[in-house]
């Protein structure tokens, strides 16, 4: 049976709530799920929220007990358990060959007081298990579309600079790769331009274009107001953008979506959002279902 293993993400965040609310609303499951967390914790969660989750087998792993008050804000002991159980999921991601990591959100903030150098999950666990940044893709799945990151966590400025059609081609190459694995076809796909209208400003044109392989299955440049405003989308199963904002406003916008890490040993998934700690007892656990439909609709054989 396939092994789903979760992270709570931010204890005091709206992780365990997004967990619990969203396992409530699957019929008996075909994966076997671990959580990496305290079964009493969560115990304790579920009657706070009013929710059920005795109709799914679900094993829990105690990897760190959670003995301080409940918090409402971004802490270090929230950040302590963060960190124990993205460890807790990285070590199961070394043993197992197959399987899913599905990661909670947390607290960026709160990690960085302890590990300076934190940028995210993803890259966390790209240097744990000694993958280069490179080789891995972000990207975010709405409505049966995935749309990839040429770059992820950097500041909009720098994007620029990075822009070589070595890297570029890699990046694309990595992204229909790995769709194409999970869709179990060849995935037709679209690239975005860069700036406003694209070729007006000619960093596609000068740089990129002329290396690309356009085909029925490969096509671009386009605009990114008018590829999403007039619905162009939805002919496509990925699309491949140049930076983080221009792939998740969409994605965010036209979901619920998901985050979907591509090219690592195993496949990981995550909500699209932050630990909200303001939304506990009303967050919106759609992004959560949504990992759970996904492994539904393409890791059950």
């Amino acid at each position: 049976m396939l092994k789903v293993y979760i992270t709570p993400g931010d204890p005091f965040g709206v992780g365990p709530e997004i967990i619990l609310k969203a396992l409530s609303k699957l019929k008996k499951l075909k994966f076997s799920i671990v959580i990496g967390s305290d079964y009493y914790f969560f115990e304790k969660k579920a009657k706070e929220f009013g929710v059920d989750f005795s109709n799914q087998q679900i094993l829990f792993e105690n990897i760190y007990g959670i003995k301080g008050k409940e918090k409402n804000f971004a802490s270090l002991e929230g950040a302590r358990f963060s960190i124990e159980s993205l460890d807790w999921a990285i070590e199961k991601l070394r043993e197992k060959k197959e399987g899913v990591i599905i990661t909670g959100p947390v607290s960026k903030e709160a990690i960085r007081k302890i590990l300076p150098n934190f940028i995210g999950q993803t890259e966390y666990i790209c240097e744990k298990i000694g993958v280069e940044t490179k080789k891995v893709l972000m990207s975010f799945y709405f409505r049966g579309k995935f749309i990839g990151l040429f770059t992820q966590h950097i500041p909009l400025r720098e994007v620029f600079n990075y822009i070589n059609k070595e890297l570029y081609l890699e990046r694309l190459s990595i992204f229909k790769k790995e769709i194409k694995k999970i869709i179990k076809k060849s995935p037709k796909i679209a690239l975005l331009a860069l700036n406003p209208h694209g070729e007006e400003f000619g960093e596609e044109e000068r740089n990129l274009k002329k290396y690309i392989k356009f085909s029925k299955n490969l096509k671009g440049f386009f605009p990114a107001d008018s590829f999403f405003g007039y619905s162009l989308y939805k002919n496509f199963d990925g699309i491949f953008a140049f930076y983080h904002d221009q792939a998740t406003i969409p994605a965010k916008t036209l979901g619920p979506s998901i985050q979907v890490t591509l090219g690592l040993p195993l496949l990981r998934l995550s909500p699209d959002h932050g630990p909200a700690y303001n939304m506990k007892g009303n967050a919106n656990f759609q992004s959560m279902l949504e990992c759970f439909k996904f492994v539904k609709k393409y890791l059950l054989f």
